[in-house]
């Protein structure tokens, strides 16, 4: 069954999830403007709005999920190649190596979640009847184990993207400025 662009990925109990992240990026909405940062200021409030509105119904297509990527690439290569620049050196360091180990983690998690959702195993056996959250087994829809498959991937997400970015960017930003 293909599901149109209008179906939600997930129930919204599982993605509203993610907005347990949102203080994590009120905090770098907060400290940019504090330490004057103001272009990321002001991209930081344009995502959490885009954000807001994708996570609250997740949907596999549409503009919002577009425009939320959009938002959250354009935030990201401005703090990495402008931003930055005003980061002490060992902050710079710790920014760049930050995000390699989000986008690692990002990816790993599109890897399982694939796997675990999208992916029609060739056999029966390749079903999981039972979850673990590193299994390459796909899950049937509608079922618990896809539910779990859906949660690791929520919470991965938010952890990897939302909160170690915004979290490492705050700490760049205000101790950058201490040493200054």
């Amino acid at each position: 069954m293909v599901e149109s662009s209008d179906e939600l990925v997930m129930s919204q109990s599982i993605s509203r999830r993610a907005f347990f992240s949102f203080p994590f990026a009120f905090m770098l909405i907060v400290t940019s403007y504090k330490y004057g940062y103001n272009r990321l200021c002001y991209l930081s409030m344009l995502l959490l709005l885009t954000s807001f509105l994708h996570w609250n119904r997740l949907k596999r297509d549409g503009i919002i999920k577009n425009i939320d990527i959009l938002t959250a690439v354009c935030t990201v290569l401005s703090i990495t190649f402008l931003d930055s620049k005003r980061f002490s050196p060992f902050y710079q360091w710790l920014w760049k190596r930050m995000l390699l180990t989000s986008l690692s983690g990002y990816t790993l998690n599109q890897f399982l979640y694939h796997a675990q959702t999208q992916t029609q195993p060739r056999c029966i056996s390749n079903i999981s009847h039972s979850y673990w959250w590193g299994t390459l087994n796909y899950t049937l829809p509608n079922t618990i184990e896809r539910d779990y498959a859906y949660i690791r991937s929520v919470y991965w997400h938010m952890f990897f993207l939302h909160m170690l970015i915004t979290s490492t960017c705050t700490v760049c930003i205000i101790k950058s400025a201490k040493q200054m």
